[in-house]
């Protein structure tokens, strides 16, 4: 198999896999009562991000992440690193991280999710199924 196949399928995968990404958050997003968005953060010595600042950093996040790079960021505190597989992995890995944060606080606050969105997030072949990808292998 010649390199261009090989990055066509690591595209074609990692296209698939951001297209779930996604549909985690937008299933979460639509179970996520309007309330919860805004809501008073549990007590703490410290301030928190809200739900909705949280997605919107994951909203900042994807700006910088989804343009046409040759080189990835995570912050000037963070190496850079070529973009690559690698880049993506770690965007779906912090993704994932804010999402359980996300649903945690909606918990804490009072709001918690039914088992079809907290549970859902899980079910990739009905996710993969819902967003239209042709059946896997």
């Amino acid at each position: 198999m010649t390199r261009e196949a090989e990055a066509q399928i690591e595209n074609s995968d990692l296209l698939r896999t951001y297209a779930i990404n996604d549909a985690m958050n937008q299933l979460v997003l639509s179970y996520l009562h309007p309330r919860a968005w805004r809501a008073k953060l549990p007590s703490s010595k410290r301030d928190g991000r809200t739900i909705a600042a949280i997605y919107a950093h994951l909203h900042n996040c994807r700006l910088v992440s989804n343009r046409r790079v040759t080189k990835f960021s995570r912050g000037s505190w963070s190496p850079v690193w070529p973009a690559s597989a690698t880049m993506f992995a770690y965007m779906f890995s912090h993704e994932a991280h804010h999402r359980g944060q996300i649903l945690m606080l909606a918990h804490q606050l009072g709001y918690r999710l039914p088992v079809k969105a907290w549970a859902g997030i899980w079910w990739w072949d009905k996710l993969w199924k819902q967003v239209g990808l042709p059946r896997r292998r």
